[in-house]
C-alpha cells in the first residue's frame, strides 16, 4: 500500500539516490476497480510471489508473468500463457537483474544506472550483504551483484551501511 511506502525509509533513500520519483508508481488501492485492469489490457509481472495476494485484487487474466524465487503456490505457475521464472536465490532482485542484465546485452547496450543501483541494493538487503550466518545468499546472488557493480561502480559495503542505516532512520 502507498501509505506503507513512506515508513520504508530505505527505499525512500534508494529511489532518491537512483533519482527515480514515486509521482509514477500505481498503487493497488489506486485502481478503480479489476475492469479497468481488463479493459485496459493490463499486462501484470508478479514479482516476489507466484500467487495473487488477495488484498491486491488483480484478475488471473491480467498476469503475464512471475519472477520469484520463493517456493511454488498456487495454479498460475502452471499456466501455460505465463512466463514463470521460479528459483531459489537470497533475493528476488536477483532473478529481475539477470533479466536487465541479459536484455541489455542482446540490445547491445548498458543497463540503466538508476535499475541497476535499485536491483543492488535490494540484493544487499536481502542477503544481508552476502553474511554467512543469514544462509540465504546463493552464487547467482553474487554473481549478478558483481556484474550491477560493474555497471554503476558502487562501493557495495557503503551502499549497504548506507541502506541499512535509512531503514532504521525514522526522524
Amino acid at each position: 500500500p502507498e501509505r506503507e511506502l513512506k515508513l520504508r525509509t530505505e527505499i525512500i533513500h534508494a529511489l532518491e539516490k537512483a533519482a527515480v520519483s514515486t509521482d509514477r508508481f500505481i498503487f493497488a488501492e489506486n485502481i478503480p476497480d479489476s475492469s479497468f485492469l481488463t479493459d485496459n489490457k493490463v499486462q501484470v509481472i508478479l514479482t516476489d510471489h507466484n500467487a495473487v495476494p488477495p488484498s491486491i485484487g488483480i484478475p488471473d487474466t491480467c498476469i503475464c508473468g512471475i519472477i520469484d524465487h520463493h517456493a511454488p503456490e498456487g495454479d498460475l505457475i502452471s499456466r501455460p500463457d505465463i512466463k514463470v521464472t521460479l528459483e531459489r536465490t537470497g533475493s528476488c532482485a536477483t532473478l529481475v537483474g539477470e533479466l536487465l542484465l541479459k536484455k541489455s546485452a542482446e540490445e547491445n547496450r548498458e543497463p540503466d544506472r538508476s535499475c541497476a543501483l535499485l536491483l543492488a541494493g535490494a540484493i544487499l538487503l536481502d542477503t544481508y550483504n552476502f553474511a554467512p550466518e543469514t544462509g540465504t545468499a546463493t552464487e547467482k546472488d553474487r554473481r549478478i551483484l558483481d556484474e550491477l557493480v560493474v555497471k554503476t561502480g558502487i562501493d557495495t559495503e557503503a551502499w549497504f551501511r548506507e541502506l541499512k542505516e535509512k531503514k532504521t532512520d525514522f526522524s
